[in-house]
């Protein structure tokens, strides 16, 4: 994984740049004007913090947006200084980001973007900075990254979008559309308009086309669900709401010189039709009369309009406090001992049983729970200091179940990205059969085998040496990197002479290969998972 150096003072995370000298090397790089800025505000205001400076330039930003609405790009204009400073701020967010999407794409997309590509998107996205922090509310949160955690969570979700890879559910990807797109993609899928005179010789009385974009304008018309607390994603029309299109249908079907004889069951095929033609379809980018003509749909579609604004607002809410959350958590997990770390890693992250950390770590079962106990209560114990508020008892049990999510995943991040790398650089010959086989987490032997044209027991036993490979790898990393930390501790105890400590810890030295060999269930499960889970879809 490339690396960038950690920008320490509020100078540098105003004022520079990312400068690529090479492939692997990139160093920051200051502007001097900008720098000599920051200079100066930070001697008007002594106490200013990050989040200060940033809230400071976003206020200027947005008051410069009024003065001068037509003003696009960074410039030495004084009044878009603040966008200057913005962009600099949010510089390494985009390096990361970018590496990170550039990672989960490898070997995934038709149309491969370079790491430096994801960057200069990014970089184009951050001029931009209404873009990426449009909504933003002080008082949402107490970090002092909260500017940059806010806009972290929707350049992300800009990036994809401008390649045309962000995930949207059925339901987002119809209330996406415009007329003319629908109309373009379902002609894609062989879905065509015939003529009043070849529909008469054929006896057709209306053509699949002008019902799937009828469905589709009755969905845009009355699909105004409530708002799902805590969900980003638009669910699908359930039977009752399905009904209330289908009445639309009807009443527009007359006009439309088509059948008014809808049921909810058809109208429901129908859009999946939509559906499907919109997923096969290679058109990602809207065309100018895509968007003039979504403009003046948006016009007249004022409530549905808001209503979606209020769910984009709240789900960003949601997604905002628990970035925040892992904020605090991470920090947290860090102060832990090291045999903490380790051990929770293990339960966590590899689904290692009670039994087998006692064992390993020479603990009795019915010790473990209780230290495991202690350490959950800490971390939560941080999570409340870091909110800064009183909390029910109800609120404290809601912020401990999304502490143990959160712990799932912090634990197994790791081990996650090991098995992910590996599999793309060393064993990316089979990627497309795991793309075939594990999809939309669930495992099909029929389509691997059909994508390759051979049996299916040979699929089979290609999956399993596969696998087998997979849990050798992560077994070697696993080992080697809890014996180093292991050994770390065991440094640290020494020069202390702490000898109770020590030999414990030699102990767990001594137990990892037992734990850690090729026939490690916990691994091999872990491995299952992760290609049922993680290779959804890919």
């Amino acid at each position: 994984m490339m690396q960038i150096r950690k920008r320490e003072s509020l100078e540098e995370m105003f004022s520079t740049f990312l400068n690529f000298k090479s492939q692997t090397q990139y160093l920051w790089q200051a502007n001097r004007k900008a720098e000599q800025n920051v200079k100066t505000r930070i001697l008007l205001n002594p106490t200013a913090s990050e989040r200060d400076l940033a809230e400071d330039w976003l206020n200027e930003y947005l008051e410069s947006l009024s003065d001068q609405p037509n003003q696009t790009a960074l410039s030495d204009d004084p009044s878009q200084t603040p966008r200057f400073h913005l962009a600099a701020y949010f510089e390494d967010s985009c390096f990361w980001i970018a590496q990170k999407i550039a990672e989960k794409r490898a070997g995934k997309s038709s149309h491969l973007y370079l790491f430096q590509e994801y960057f200069q998107i990014a970089r184009s996205i951050v001029a931009e900075p209404k873009k990426i922090l449009d909504g933003y509310d002080t008082s949402r949160s107490n970090s002092p990254k909260s500017v940059k955690n806010w806009g972290q969570l929707k350049l992300t979700s800009a990036i994809l979008e401008k390649i045309g890879e962000k995930t949207y559910s059925d339901a987002g990807m119809l209330r996406r559309q415009t007329k003319t797109s629908m109309k373009k993609v379902l002609q894609e899928e062989g879905i065509t308009l015939l003529s009043e005179g070849l529909l008469k010789r054929l006896d057709i009385k209306e053509t699949q086309l002008a019902r799937c974009v009828l469905a589709w304008e009755s969905f845009q018309r009355v699909y105004t669900p409530s708002t799902p607390k805590g969900r980003r994603q638009l669910l699908w029309p359930d039977t009752e709401y399905l009904k209330k299109i289908a009445d639309e249908y009807n009443q527009q079907a007359i006009e439309h010189k088509l059948t008014p004889s809808m049921t909810a069951q058809n109208l429901d095929e129908l859009l999946k039709t939509c559906v499907k033609a919109l997923r096969n379809s290679s058109e990602n980018q809207m065309s100018d009369l895509d968007v003039q003509e979504m403009i003046y749909e948006a016009e007249t579609r004022s409530k549905q309009n808001s209503q979606e604004m209020i769910y984009e607002t709240e789900a960003g809410i949601e997604e905002l406090e628990n970035t925040e959350i892992g904020e605090c958590l991470s920090n947290a997990f860090t102060a832990l001992p090291k045999e903490a770390q380790i051990m929770l890693r293990l339960w966590h992250g590899l689904g290692f049983n009670q039994g087998d950390v006692g064992e390993l770590f020479g603990i009795e079962r019915n010790q473990i729970a209780n230290t495991v106990k202690g350490w959950r209560k800490f971390l939560l114990q941080e999570l409340n200091k870091y909110l800064g508020k009183p909390m029910t008892t109800q609120e404290i049990k809601q912020k401990s179940k999304k502490m143990d999510l959160w712990l799932e995943d912090y634990c197994r991040d790791d081990f996650v990205y090991f098995l992910s790398n590996t599999l793309n650089n060393e064993l990316n010959g089979d990627v497309e059969l795991l793309q075939k086989c594990y999809n939309k987490g669930k495992f099909d032997l029929k389509a691997g085998a059909n994508y390759l044209k051979i049996p299916e027991s040979e699929v089979s036993q290609r999956i399993e040496k596969l696998k087998v490979q997979l849990g050798y790898r992560l077994t070697d990393y696993v080992s080697s990197q809890l014996t180093a930390e292991v050994d770390k501790i065991l440094h640290e105890t020494l020069s202390t002479k702490n000898l109770a400590k020590t030999l414990t810890v030699d102990l767990v030295n001594q137990r990892l290969a037992e734990f850690l060999d090729e026939n490690n269930q916990d691994i091999a499960k872990f491995v299952e998972e992760w290609l049922t889970k993680n290779r959804a879809g890919v």
